[in-house]
């Protein structure tokens, strides 16, 4: 393992594995056990970050999506890609969302930290990751849906769907290792 690359060793996986059965559709996957608070989106911020219309900033626990342009720093391939597909998403439920909160309600930007879901049960995060438009993180205490996510993200990965297409992310061959 010597001769990896540089940041191999993050994007090493066992491709096999991608022949095992993947994980559940999109619309199944990760349903709510519960719901704590049922509200309205005003608008996407990105594909990871919405706002409600009581004003409050919602960050999505779970996942983290391509960043679009700020500051100095340039839009990250598949950001507008994540935010309209997350958008046109919640669009088809009147932006109407459930709110499941983590163990830890907010982060260091003060966003109220939380999974979401349409009124049906459907996990928006998990959609985002099925489509390849999102990559599954954890941070501690905030793990509830952690290995489902990670489950959406290696569907995702093995059908080289979104930002698993593009070469930066793609898992690396076992003959890419040289």
């Amino acid at each position: 393992m010597r001769n990896l690359k540089k940041g191999a060793y993050r994007r090493l996986f066992l491709l096999p594995a991608c022949l095992l059965p993947l994980a559940t559709p999109a619309e199944t996957a990760c349903p709510a056990e519960h719901v704590d608070e049922y509200s309205s989106v005003r608008y996407v911020h990105d594909g990871d970050t919405v706002h409600l219309e009581d004003g409050r900033k919602i960050r999505l626990i779970g996942i983290n999506t391509p960043e679009l342009a700020r500051d100095s720093m340039p839009e990250q391939a598949r950001a507008q890609a994540a935010r309209a597909f997350l958008a046109k998403a919640l669009s088809v439920h009147d932006n109407r969302v459930g709110l499941v909160y983590g163990r830890e309600h907010h982060d260091r930007h003060r966003r109220t930290l939380a999974h979401l879901f349409s009124p049906e049960g459907d996990n928006f995060q998990a959609q985002l990751l099925q489509q390849g438009l999102a990559a599954a993180i954890a941070h501690p205490p905030n793990l509830a849906y952690s290995d489902c996510y990670a489950q959406q993200e290696w569907a995702a990965r093995c059908a080289g769907r979104g930002i698993w297409s593009d070469p930066e992310h793609a898992a690396l061959r076992a003959d890419d290792l040289g």
